[in-house]
């Protein structure tokens, strides 16, 4: 290998941090010893792989190594976007740089915006959120029956929380 561009099959290859190559289908390999890279996914979910950078080892994200290669760096304020909801698929068709709000509501159109019952966090499902929002009992009872705080019962009753449930 050895080259810092080139083309197989449709694939494009483009340099990536001196000894690294990053190609429009989203795949990493280390130019200096011809070796694909492995990627895995990390706990967020997005496709990344490790390398020396810096005296350390790092995770670096395969979406963001595409997009710098293949459209220029990130634009002040913007994140990479992933088009058809999935962090893993890293393909240049896939990828833009976007707003914050962009990504968003790409996640809200792909089902994939993490929210209520989603929430690893979430004390309530959307069953309590409607029983809460019907009920005449004090938000400090609901709050002890349902293992939240009054503050939590008063958020839910005036939807300024879980404002996707009915």
């Amino acid at each position: 290998t050895g080259s810092r561009h080139m083309t197989i099959d449709g694939e494009i290859w483009r340099s990536y941090l001196a000894d690294y190559g990053v190609s429009n289908f989203g795949r990493v390999r280390n130019f200096r010893t011809g070796h694909d890279m492995k990627i895995y996914v990390n706990p967020q979910g997005y496709a990344v792989w490790s390398m020396w950078f810096l005296g350390a080892i790092r995770p670096h994200s395969v979406h963001r190594a595409v997009l710098q290669c293949f459209i220029g760096p990130c634009p002040e304020g913007q994140v990479g976007r992933h088009l058809n909801g999935d962090k893993t698929d890293n393909c240049l068709e896939n990828l833009a740089w976007g707003t914050p709000a962009d990504n968003a509501a790409d996640a809200i159109a792909h089902g994939t915006f993490v929210r209520g019952e989603k929430s690893g966090m979430a004390k309530l499902s959307e069953g309590d959120v409607r029983a809460i929002r019907s009920s005449s009992e004090t938000g400090v009872i609901l709050a002890a029956r349902y293992g939240v705080t009054p503050t939590s019962i008063t958020r839910v009753r005036k939807r300024k929380s879980w404002t996707h449930v009915d």
